[in-house]
């Protein structure tokens, strides 16, 4: 299992903390052989293990600003994205607990211009995702924004949640992740506290905690001492720069060091902020019943659900080039962080997991102990296809200078090296692809992630991509949602989305009228109009103008 990069080169720094149990196992030594090393000027990561409260395993890998050639350490600050969520409900439970605030309040006690149909939405449905209000991240990606690297101002993101026609559900009766509860949030204690949100939370929570490394970027132009850059692989696999300048914060934003965030997990353990520490700790992994009874598992922005019979609270995030990943297993005192600067790196914590808990020791991540084939060019161009994926994603397998390359939904192309006549394997990430070709006219494949397998999908019918079948599709569409107009023109065996000119994702035919793509699926009731659905918004649609 691949937590890392090829192995080509053993980065120099990175420390470890021997930990071996009465059974005599070398945790060190095991897990020194689990990471595969980083390739030389290559982005990397900081991961570190905590046990009974004691940092028993660190490594850091990799550099933390190419240009410079300066390595990441313990010290280095990463963006951690949507782990900064569980802060943003941290503060709003300080703020509860100063009497400021209740959690039942109505959200538009404490905001103007909201639509009616908002009314009956409150704080606990913001922190607890069952608002119903879309998510401000993918309405802006869909109107044509790049939401990594553009620095979209509040008050146009605050513009498009108020333009919604309607929500997606009843609040309370699902729950639905949404990045605008928290960006709300974030604006409720603002508007609570009288002070700029990274103020409140870097005097509220970071200085009494000696965080001195940590804070929430509301400014882009704020230097950050020990950075970590983020990086992303173009398609001809080169890094280039992948950091965000947004100044968004509340549903991410939150830039911190491995050693900053080990002091932040002991305050989980035992807080230390507050008048009344103990319901302010026991909020912040408080879970709550959806309106059909129901238990949601996610609690101030942390979920908490069960593995293997073990209480697991956890969160993941990613932002650009960012990655981050956090477990904490309460009941056995163990805790598991790793932060990224490279959009290809892949977080599996739970094989360490169950290292520890569990004594089942990990295959070597290494590359030696894979036995790559070499196939003919010939017989690579049997497994090229386009598959349509269950996440609505594509995956498009071509050959490429003698190698077959992977790209889902247009996102870079990533080589992968045959292990037998099935399976491929991305060197760089660890996961596995694997191609059933014994049928060439019914190809299958089947993604193996470092932490699931995917189910297996058919490759797309050629019919729905001819150019004339195609060619019906096009046309201009509106939707009053995003305020946007879509104009879908038919490149090759695919439809493109542009605005303005500009391509924003590309779809392929895999039904009569359904098309997916870039985790977008459009469905056309006629040719005049469609449906456009993703993971988080539901039934946009979009009339032919």
């Amino acid at each position: 299992m691949t937590i890392s990069y090829l192995r080509n080169y053993i980065f120099p720094l990175f420390f470890i903390l021997p930990f071996i149990t009465s059974g005599q196992i070398n945790y060190s030594s095991i897990l020194d052989n689990y990471f595969i090393e980083g390739l030389p000027n290559s982005p990397g990561f900081h991961l570190s293990i905590i046990k009974n409260g004691k940092l028993v395993y660190s490594k850091n890998q990799g550099l933390s600003d190419l240009e410079h050639g300066i390595s990441i350490t313990s010290k280095s600050v990463f963006n951690i994205a949507s782990l900064s969520k569980q802060f943003t409900a941290f503060s709003i439970y300080l703020l509860e607990d100063k009497g400021s605030l209740e959690l039942d309040d109505k959200i538009h006690k404490y905001f103007d211009g909201l639509p009616e149909y908002m009314s009956q939405i409150t704080i606990n449905d913001l922190i607890h995702h069952t608002s119903g209000i879309r998510d401000h991240v993918v309405l802006a990606m869909l109107a044509g924004h790049n939401v990594f690297s553009d620095n979209i101002p509040e008050n146009l993101l605050m513009d498009m949640i108020k333009r919604q026609s309607s929500l997606e559900f009843e609040p309370g009766t699902k729950f639905s992740y949404s990045n605008s509860g928290y960006l709300l949030l974030a604006k409720i204690v603002e508007t609570v506290s009288g002070q700029k949100f990274s103020e409140f939370t870097t005097e509220e929570i970071f200085q009494p905690l000696n965080m001195n490394s940590t804070l929430f970027m509301d400014n882009n132009k704020v230097i950050i001492t020990n950075r970590a850059f983020a990086y992303s692989k173009n398609e001809n696999g080169h890094y280039e720069n992948s950091f965000s300048i947004n100044e968004r914060v509340g549903a991410g934003g939150l830039y911190t060091s491995g050693e900053d965030f080990a002091k932040w997990i002991e305050n989980i353990k035992k807080n230390r902020l507050g008048i009344n520490k103990q319901r302010v700790q026991k909020r912040l992994l408080e879970q709550h019943n959806l309106k059909n009874g129901k238990l949601n598992r996610y609690a101030g922005g942390l979920f908490i659900s069960k593995y293997k019979d073990n209480v697991r609270i956890s969160h993941n995030g990613s932002s650009g080039g960012y990655r981050s990943s956090f477990l904490y297993f309460p009941d056995e005192d163990l805790s598991i962080y790793a932060f990224s600067n490279a959009s290809d790196f892949s977080l599996n914590l739970l094989k360490i997991v169950d290292l520890f808990l569990f004594e089942d020791i990990p295959e070597s991540g290494k590359s030696d102990a894979h036995d790559f084939k070499k196939f003919s060019q010939e017989k690579l161009k049997q497994y090229e296809g386009v598959f349509k994926l269950s996440s609505g994603y594509v995956l498009l397998i071509q050959v490429k200078d003698e190698h077959l390359y992977y790209t889902i939904s247009g996102n870079g192309a990533n080589i992968i090296l045959p292990l037998n006549d099935n399976m491929f394997v991305d060197p760089n990430t660890g996961i596995k692809i694997k191609i059933n070709t014994e049928n060439i006219d019914n190809k299958k494949a089947t993604i193996i992630y470092p932490t699931m397998s995917m189910p297996e999908s058919e490759a797309l019918n050629k019919a729905f991509s001819d150019q004339d079948y195609l060619k019906l599709f096009e046309g201009n569409f509106y939707n009053s949602d995003l305020d946007r107009s879509y104009e879908i023109i038919r490149e090759g065996d695919h439809l493109d989305i542009q605005i303005d000119g500009k391509s924003i994702n590309k779809i392929y035919g895999v039904d009569k009228n359904e098309f997916h793509g870039g985790g977008m699926t459009i469905l056309f009731t006629n040719n005049d109009t469609y449906e456009l659905n993703t993971g988080r918004i539901k039934k946009l649609l979009f009339k032919r103008i």
